[in-house]
């Protein structure tokens, strides 16, 4: 093995030295293997239980994947650069190829990508072993069961309010209500087209819903002003009725419930975002809102004719057929469904409270809640309408959901540019650091860390003093800022020219070299940050008498890859600079 490698380093040497000397062949060995090891880790990492308990989202960082990545990173950068420092042409003077330092960058970067990419294809095998588990027509069907299984397991109030009613068509309702303990009408609209409207002027209006006084309305929005926001619209009334007389309408009800556990839509890709948050794939019921309500209404029909009849299979066999998905991922529930049942039909689905099923209950909760049942004789009449104020049953519908959450992650993510970004400017770092001590003594880089600490604090009183001596305009911080750091940078640069040209002191050059350096990266966005603050301008708003800013396209440069971008080809043209300094003539 030692003599293949010899042999192998012998013929790079002599045919591609620059590839010999950047060790980067040897570098993409290490992180192809790194990338298959992390590739493996990922994929056996996932089963149903940790699809049930952990997030594929952040699972690289809550695992500590993330520090044994590090770790290994070190040790093979460590290593590499024992080998990359022991000979330098540049330091030594020795002539270069052309571009020298322009491939060396290429070469060290593809080799550092190689060592970071790990973090992708530990992500990459999450989601290939989690996409083994998902059958898209069975999620199609299993939302739909889920969806409508949640209306007879009730857990609070709030989803059986009045408000959420969505069937029969009427509904939703709008709803004025009046509180007796406080003598008034609580959340009174202002009709565009009945500007002065009082509920108090208008009895004939009122309906009762369980002692509560309200007025029931549908209305419409719409822009007066097509010049305006779209979003500054008025409402306009349609028309009120009294649906408690219509449709026996109650306070708490099971007809009611409108909510949505999960929607159809939820695992369609979104196409106008590429850098999803990890809050993109947890699925919050509060979240769906309007379109959760709408989308409850297909299953409305069904459910109300279910609770009308008191079709009691048909709710079992729901029921059960919601308890076979929570069993397919391994998911416990517990719930004596006959009895339940039976107490639901006694009750003509009225129990009096609705915290009957817990939906996120832990280990320790699910054991009490079966040991307070069965302590009980199974009397859900005594449990249920006693002033014992616990859940009976639970569903472990909360990791069902942490479940379709990773499908989701697995089903969309991939690689977003977001990450990529990152990584790239993670590599690029490296190269730029790596490449500084490739032409600067060790001594000289110590040298300038306070010499350059200094020379900003200098510029810091400098900036003080400016800005409290002149008047006030908006963006001034800004703007002198940018003018006084592009001003010291390029005296900064100017200084090193002549010191090149003149031959001045070698350290006191290798300084102003680390000196320049260091500024290179913060070129760019300052600049870029200086002319969209010298070109913007304001506007007179067109419905209100502010001012509106305006931007030219300097604003839209202001993103990661014009700012990588041109503080990479800053770099490589600095390196064309060292190399002229220190490389000799072919």
């Amino acid at each position: 093995m030692k003599a293949l490698y010899l042999k192998i380093d012998k013929y790079l040497l002599e045919h591609f030295p620059l590839l010999w000397h950047s060790k980067t062949p040897y570098v993409l060995i290490g992180g192809i293997v790194l990338n298959i090891l992390f590739f493996v880790i990922g994929f056996l990492t996932v089963d149903l239980s940790f699809l049930a308990k952990d997030e594929l989202w952040d699972h690289y960082i809550d695992s500590y994947l993330v520090l044994l990545h590090l770790v290994l990173v070190v040790i093979a950068n460590s290593f590499w650069a024992l080998g990359f420092y022991k000979k330098n042409a540049i330091r030594h003077y020795y002539p270069v190829s052309p571009l020298y330092f322009t491939k060396l960058f290429a070469l060290l970067f593809v080799g550092f990508m190689s060592l970071l990419t790990p973090f992708f294809t530990y992500n990459l095998g999450l989601q290939a072993k989690t996409s083994t588990y998902i059958n898209d027509t069975e999620l199609s069907k299993e939302i739909d069961i889920i969806n409508q299984a949640n209306l007879f397991l009730p857990s609070s109030e709030n989803p059986y309010l009045f408000t959420k009613r969505v069937h029969p068509s009427i509904f939703p309702l709008d709803h004025i209500s009046y509180d007796a303990n406080l003598s008034n009408w609580e959340n009174v609209p202002e009709f565009a087209n009945q500007p002065t409207y009082s509920p108090y002027d208008h009895p004939e209006n009122n309906d009762t819903i369980d002692g509560l006084i309200c007025q029931f309305y549908t209305s419409y929005y719409r822009s007066n002003n097509k010049e305006c926001d779209e979003y500054d619209e008025d409402e306009y009334l349609k028309k009120f009725y009294f649906p408690s007389k219509q449709f026996q309408l109650e306070r708490l009800s099971f007809y009611n419930y409108s909510n949505i556990a999960i929607s159809q839509s939820y695992f369609d890709a979104n196409q106008d975002d590429d850098s999803y948050s990890s809050y993109y794939y947890y699925i919050d019921t509060d979240e769906y809102g309007e379109d959760g309500n709408t989308e409850y209404r297909q299953y409305a029909p069904k459910m109300h004719r279910w609770i009308k009849q008191q079709e009691m299979d048909s709710i079992k066999h729901l029921i059960q057929d919601y308890q076979k998905v929570l069993g397919k991922y391994e998911l416990e529930s517990f719930i004596d469904l006959d009895n339940y049942l039976n107490y639901l039909k006694q009750v003509s689905f009225h129990p009096k409270r609705y915290n009957l099923v817990h939906k996120s209950a832990g280990k320790f909760h699910q054991e009490n809640l079966k040991f307070t049942y069965q302590q009980s004789a199974k009397d859900m009449a005594i449990l249920a309408d006693s002033t014992y104020n616990q859940p009976l049953f639970y569903v472990d519908q909360s990791r069902l959901m942490n479940i379709y959450g990773n499908f989701k992650y697995a089903k969309q993510h991939g690689v977003t540019k977001d990450e990529l970004i990152g990584v790239i400017l993670i590599a690029l770092l490296m190269v730029t650091f790596f490449l500084f001590f490739e032409f600067v003594p060790f001594i000289q880089m110590l040298l300038s860390i306070p010499i350059t600490g200094g020379f900003v604090i200098i510029n810091a009183l400098v900036f003080a003093f400016l800005y409290e001596t002149t008047p006030y305009y908006s963006g001034k911080s800004e703007t002198i800022l940018g003018f006084q750091f592009l001003l010291v940078t390029g005296g900064l640069f100017l200084w090193l020219l002549y010191g090149l040209k003149s031959h001045l002191n070698k350290k006191f050059t290798a300084i102003l070299m680390c000196m320049v350096y260091y500024v290179i990266p913060f070129i760019i966005p300052v600049f870029i940050q200086l002319m969209d603050q010298l070109t913007r301008y304001e506007i007179i708003g067109p419905c209100y008498s502010g001012t509106i800013t305006e931007f030219t396209f300097w604003h839209d440069l202001m993103i990661p890859q014009v700012i990588i971008g041109g503080g990479v080809v800053l770099y490589l043209l600095y390196y064309r600079l060292v190399k002229l300094y220190y490389a000799k003539a072919e």
